[in-house]
This record gives C-alpha cells, sequence and structure tokens, in this order.
C-alpha cells in the first residue's frame, strides 16, 4: 500500500467517523424535531376531535414535557449508516388501566386500538421521514460535522 492509498483511508475513516457522530446527534434530533412537527399536523390538525385535543398537552403526543426527545428512542448502524428513530410513548390514562404500557404511535399510525371509536391512520412517521429528507437537514448536518471535524481537509 502506498503513501496516498494511506492517505486515502485515513480519510475515509475519519469521513466515517464525521457521518456517524452527525447521524447520532445532529440529525437524530433535526429527526426528532420532525417528528414532533408531524404529530401535529397528520395527528392533531389532520382529523380534530375535541377528546383526542384534551390529551394533546396533557400525556398526548404532543405533550412537551415528554417531547420530542423524552419519548423517542433511535438506534444507529454505522454500517449501513442507516438511522431510526421513533416514538416510544407509552399510553397514559388513569381511567382505562388497561392501555398502561401500550404503545401510543401504533395506535394513531394504524387507526386500530381506540376504544371510543374508529379513527382513520395518522402514520405520522413516514410524513416525518420524507419531510426530513426533503428538507436536505441530513446533507446539512454531515457538512457541518465535518466542516466542524476535519481541519487539514477541506471540502
Amino acid at each position: 500500500m502506498g503513501v496516498l492509498d494511506a492517505e486515502i483511508n485515513e480519510f475515509m475513516d475519519a469521513l466515517d467517523g464525521v457521518i456517524d457522530e452527525a447521524m447520532e446527534f445532529k440529525v437524530r434530533d433535526a429527526a426528532a424535531g420532525y417528528i414532533q412537527a408531524a404529530v401535529i399536523t397528520e395527528v392533531y390538525m389532520k382529523y380534530p376531535n375535541p377528546k383526542y385535543e384534551r390529551k394533546m398537552m396533557n400525556h398526548g403526543l404532543a405533550d412537551i414535557r415528554e417531547a420530542p426527545v423524552g419519548s423517542l428512542e433511535s438506534h444507529y448502524e454505522p454500517q449501513t449508516k442507516t438511522l431510526t428513530v421513533e416514538d416510544v410513548r407509552e399510553d397514559w390514562e388513569p381511567t382505562m388501566r388497561k392501555h398502561e404500557g401500550r404503545k401510543v404511535a401504533p395506535v394513531v399510525e394504524s387507526g386500530q386500538g381506540y376504544d371510543w371509536r374508529t379513527i382513520k391512520p395518522r402514520p405520522f412517521h413516514h410524513v416525518a421521514e420524507q419531510n426530513l429528507i426533503k428538507s436536505g437537514d441530513v446533507d446539512f448536518h454531515i457538512e457541518e460535522t465535518y466542516k466542524e471535524r476535519m481541519g487539514a481537509w477541506s471540502i
């Protein structure tokens, strides 16, 4: 292996680290914001319902005491550069103990599991993902991290 090959390998390893760091932190945080925005547009505004809106800020999906990061789980797979972020909030309903521990997002996204009436599906995770992709924020955060970390190597 020549000097140039070694430098290329060093650069590629450093670039991998930049992408991993950006995805695990900055892109994850951006995704959280897009999920929270999609909850508002795709859940609460899509099919308004006074009973559901009452929970919006009282342990609902838009409760800022729990969102966005407190109710989200993320997993980053460095080998495939795949970031998964999802709302894992559990149902909280003091009058319906059978709902405790149940994940809220699958109920909202499928429309299945409501006791009071059938609701149409509201797949907010997919909308958030599409909005994040369209925004260019992933590239922006990778480039921003690159500029912060790479020093001597410039774009």
